[in-house]
C-alpha cells in the first residue's frame, strides 16, 4: 500500500516541533545554569550539578514512566485512554512519594557523601523527586495523544518558568538550595495546571487494571532505561563523594553543557519511539534518518568544542571555570557514543528486542572503573568513554543480531 505523503513526513514534523520548543528550553536552560554558574561558589555549584544527578539517580523510574505513559496513552482512545491516564498518574505519585520519603530519611547520610554542610539542599531535591513523575505523567499523556504542540509548549513553560523562579532564589542568595528550588516550583505550577484545567486528559480511579495489561512492554521500558539513566548520572554523584569540591565544580560545568543537548536527542528518540509503534511496517529510512539528526547534534558539539571551547566557559561561566575548557572536547566524545546508544536502545525497545541483562556489562565496567581508580576529571571522562562505547557495542550488537533473526525468519 502507498504510503500517505503526511504519515511519510509525520516523524520530521514531531521532531521539528518538539526540537524547535527545546531549542528555546535549552536557551533558558543554559542561562540558568550560566546564571547559577555565576552567582554560586565552584564548590556550590559543583553541589548543585551533584543534588541533580541524584535527583536523577533517585528518579530512576521518571524517563521509563514517561515513555510507558506514551506508549500505553497511545494505544487507548477515548474513556479508556483518561483511566490509563489516571493510572499512570497514580503510579508517579505513589513512587514519587516512597522515593522521596527514603531520601528525606537518608538526608543527613547523603549530605555527608556529597559534602554538604546543609540537609536543605537534599529536602528541596526530595521535593523534585517527588514532583517530577506525576509531571512527566502528565507529559506522556499529551505526547501519547499526538499533542505535541502542547507537549512543546510545556516544556517550554517548564523551563522558563524553572528559569525565573531559580534565578530569584539565587539572587536572595538561598545557595544551592535556592538553585533546587528553581526546578520545584516550576513543576509545582504546571502539575497545578493540568489538575485543574486538563481534566480530560486523565480520569482517576483507584487501581491499575489497564496498565495490568501492558506489564510486559511496561517492565521492559522501565528496566532498560533504569540501566541508561543510572549510568548517565552515576559518574557525577561519585565524583562529588570522591573529588575535592572545586574540581567537582569544573566537572560540573561539563555535566551541565551534556543536560543541555542530551534533550534534543530525546526530541528524536520519543517520535520515532512512537512511530515504530504506531506502524505495522516501519518507514522506510526512519532508523537512518534519525541516526543521523543524532550523529549530526554530536558532530556539531564536537566542532564547537574544537572551535571555541575556552571562550565559551570564560564568557559563559566566568573565569573560576577556565579550566574546564581543555575537557570539553573529550567529554563531546563521549556525549556522541551516549546520544547514538540512546537511539538503538529505543528502536530495540519499540521492537521489544531488548534484552536488560546484557546492559549489566557496561554497567559493570563503568562500576570497576570509578570505584577502583582515583578520580581525576580526566579519568572520570575516560571511564564514561569506555563505558558508554561498550554500552553502544553491546545494544548495537543486540541490534544486528534481531535483524538476522528477522530476516531468517522472512526467508522461511
Amino acid at each position: 500500500m502507498p504510503q500517505n505523503p503526511h504519515q511519510k513526513n509525520l516523524f520530521l514534523q514531531h521532531v521539528g516541533a518538539i526540537s524547535l520548543s527545546q531549542a528555546i528550553a535549552g536557551i533558558a536552560s543554559f542561562l540558568y545554569m550560566i546564571i547559577a554558574a555565576r552567582l554560586l561558589k565552584v564548590n556550590d555549584f559543583g553541589l548543585f550539578q551533584a543534588l541533580l544527578s541524584v535527583y536523577w539517580i533517585f528518579s530512576l523510574f521518571s524517563m521509563p514512566l514517561h515513555l510507558s505513559t506514551v506508549h500505553c496513552v497511545g494505544i487507548y482512545s477515548g474513556e479508556a485512554r483518561r483511566q490509563v491516564g489516571g493510572e499512570f498518574l497514580q503510579i508517579g505519585a505513589l513512587a514519587g512519594s516512597l522515593i522521596a520519603l527514603f531520601l528525606i530519611l537518608t538526608g543527613p547520610l547523603v549530605a555527608r557523601l556529597l559534602n554538604s554542610f546543609s540537609v536543605y539542599p537534599i529536602v528541596f531535591t526530595a521535593l523534585m523527586i517527588f514532583l517530577r513523575p506525576i509531571l512527566i505523567s502528565f507529559y506522556g499523556m499529551l505526547q501519547g495523544a499526538g499533542r505535541h504542540l502542547a507537549f512543546s509548549m510545556s516544556v517550554l513553560t517548564e523551563a522558563v518558568s524553572r528559569l525565573l523562579f531559580g534565578s530569584a532564589f539565587l539572587f536572595l542568595k538561598f545557595g544551592p538550595s535556592g538553585a533546587i528550588s528553581g526546578y520545584v516550583f516550576a513543576m509545582l505550577c504546571l502539575i497545578l495546571f493540568f489538575l485543574t484545567q486538563q481534566r480530560t486528559l486523565y480520569s482517576l480511579q483507584w487501581g491499575f487494571a489497564t496498565v495490568r495489561k501492558e506489564l510486559r512492554s511496561v517492565g521492559l521500558i522501565m528496566t532498560t532505561l533504569g540501566f541508561y539513566l543510572f549510568m548517565d548520572n552515576f559518574p557525577m554523584m561519585i565524583s562529588r563523594a570522591r573529588m575535592d569540591a572545586d574540581t567537582t565544580g569544573l566537572f560540573g560545568v561539563l555535566f551541565s553543557l551534556r543536560n543541555t543537548l542530551l534533550p534534543f536527542t530525546l526530541a528524536v528518540s520519543v517520535p520515532f519511539y512512537e512511530q515504530i509503534l504506531s506502524q505495522e511496517r516501519e518507514e522506510p529510512g526512519l532508523f537512518k534518518k534519525a541516526f543521523l539528526i543524532v550523529a549530526g547534534l554530536g558532530t556539531g558539539f564536537l566542532i564547537v568544542a574544537l572551535i571555541g571551547s575556552e571562550w565559551l566557559v570564560k564568557t559563559l561561566y566566568g573565569m573560576g571555570y577556565a579550566k574546564a575548557a581543555e575537557y570539553i572536547f573529550l567529554y563531546g566524545v563521549a556525549l556522541a557514543i551516549e546520544m547514538l546508544a540512546l537511539l538503538i536502545l529505543f528502536y530495540q525497545i519499540g521492537k521489544k528486542q531488548m534484552k536488560p541483562i546484557y546492559l549489566l556489562v557496561p554497567l559493570g565496567v563503568m562500576l570497576t572503573w570509578f570505584l577502583t581508580r582515583e578520580l581525576t576529571i580526566l579519568s572520570a571522562i575516560t571511564g564514561q568513554i569506555i563505558s558508554w562505547a561498550v554500552f553502544f557495542l553491546v545494544a548495537l550488537l543486540m541490534w544486528l543480531k534481531a535483524k538476522r533473526v528477522s530476516g531468517i525468519s522472512l526467508k522461511k
